[in-house]
């Protein structure tokens, strides 16, 4: 489920006609974690898949 809170990486096809990319591809194949840890600009944002910002 590409909703749940983790990281959601896309390969493959922009969607153009939403994203304004001037290329294209035959296929588009998305990826998904769970109970992941993140940091942005130094900060933790996540930890173990919970939000905490």
């Amino acid at each position: 489920d590409e909703k749940i809170p983790g990281v959601h990486i896309a390969f493959g096809h922009p969607y153009a006609e939403h994203t304004g990319a001037n290329w294209i591809s035959k296929t588009h194949i998305d990826c998904v974690g769970r109970d992941f840890d993140i940091w942005f600009d130094g900060e933790q944002v996540m930890r173990s898949g919970e939000f905490l910002v």
